[in-house]
């Protein structure tokens, strides 16, 4: 049985990043009622003759504008604004870039009004996208402990500080520097590059990337 001859079904994109340690998410402002001038995720109707698939890479193509990112299925929520006749059940989607990929596909680039925010920091978002965005918040806190998910926002060219950064909002607490560094490289799965970073105005920092054959460990 196709879900689609049930119920009317949205897909919604959860693209995330990370940008100086932080991970941010991708959202866009609409420019028609309702919720008019609200950020919102993407999001785009499902006909039941689209596959989720391609409804995905509509997504993407309109508004991140990046091939072959990572994407994963996340679940479905109940839109409660809606009538019990005209239920409509949105069908959401996790999407992981790599900093360097952002860095080299500015969001002026994307024909929609569309921002990085920090996941810590968003706006009131249109629907039940609060409800929808922290579900997805929780869930790759989670995830973005295990090595594996880490390579996807770290392929290579980052600092210490960038990398305790991001686990400290991962976690959501501070970590002490000096115990940080010595159990990351304790761990053996990251290595230099042999560049340093020009950003900051002290001492440049070196720069690291994770070992080809990291095996999938939990850093915390």
């Amino acid at each position: 049985m196709n879900l689609a001859d049930n119920f009317k079904i949205k897909m919604i994109l959860g693209t995330f990043t990370v940008d100086k340690g932080k991970l941010k998410v991708l959202l866009y402002k609409k420019t028609g009622e309702p919720y008019k001038n609200y950020w919102s995720l993407p999001n785009t109707g499902l006909s039941y003759d689209v596959s989720f698939e391609v409804a995905v890479k509509k997504m993407i193509d309109e508004y991140v504008g990046i091939e072959g990112i990572y994407t994963e299925t996340f679940r479905a929520f109940e839109d409660k604004e809606t009538a019990l006749d005209d239920k409509i059940v949105h069908v959401s989607t996790i999407g992981i870039i790599d900093s360097a990929s952002v860095y080299y596909k500015r969001v002026e680039e994307i024909n929609k009004e569309v921002e990085w925010f920090d996941v810590d920091i968003f706006p009131k978002l249109a629907y039940n996208g609060e409800e929808v965005l922290i579900s997805m918040i929780d869930y790759l806190k989670m995830k973005l402990k295990q090595t594996e998910m880490i390579k996807l926002l770290f392929p290579s060219d980052f600092t210490l500080p960038e990398m305790q950064t991001f686990c400290e909002t991962i976690l959501g607490k501070s970590l002490d520097r000096r115990n940080f560094r010595k159990k990351i490289m304790s761990l053996n799965i990251i290595e230099e590059t042999g560049d340093k970073s020009l950003e900051g105005t002290g001492r440049p920092a070196k720069l690291y990337k994770f070992k080809e054959d990291v095996k999938e460990i939990n850093l915390f």
